[in-house]
């Protein structure tokens, strides 16, 4: 699949952008009726060998910065199957580089405000979380990535995205 451009993993699938060594998009298939909310694991990033290493960003270009590894299929999201075993092997599968995107780790992880209100993209991801666990048999998917704009600052020799975009389909 690597050569017609698809990267497919365990429910989520992507394209990468080799200029940028992000991915384009992410699809990931969301099921919140057998959702296992495991707890987050101490897991490694790794390579995904069906393209070059080059071609992805790792773990040194993350090092001694407020960036942060942004998944673009969430683990959380993630967290479903038949039992607990199929559930952590889905979750774990995101730590994969092609599944980051560098985010400003404000902008990542901050969840509420002083008024509990939801911000930014965790709050966003949270809430659709939240959505498909109250639901019996509700599926969905859920499409994101980057805003690729000429403008994007480079660092590292690589531009970062300031913005990403996600689109949720559910019946």
């Amino acid at each position: 699949d690597a050569i017609s451009g698809i990267l497919r993993y365990n429910n989520f699938s992507l394209i990468m952008n080799p200029d940028r060594r992000l991915a384009y998009f992410v699809a990931a298939n969301v099921n919140g009726s057998v959702d296992f909310r495991l707890k987050r694991p101490d897991a490694d990033w790794v390579v995904d060998r069906r393209i070059s290493e080059l071609d992805q960003l790792n773990d040194a270009f993350y090092e001694g910065t407020l960036l942060d590894r942004g998944h673009l299929a969430r683990r959380e999201e993630l967290e479903w199957g038949e039992n607990k075993f199929d559930a952590t092997r889905r979750a774990n599968g995101t730590f994969v580089h092609t599944n980051a995107a560098p985010q400003f780790w404000k902008f990542n992880r901050q969840q509420q405000d002083k008024d509990q209100k939801l911000l930014l993209w965790q709050g966003l991801e949270q809430y659709v979380l939240e959505q498909t666990s109250r639901h019996e048999n509700f599926k969905i998917q859920v499409f994101s990535g980057p805003v690729f704009d000429e403008f994007d600052e480079p660092f590292r020799g690589v531009k970062i995205p300031r913005a990403f975009w996600k689109v949720i389909a559910a019946v």
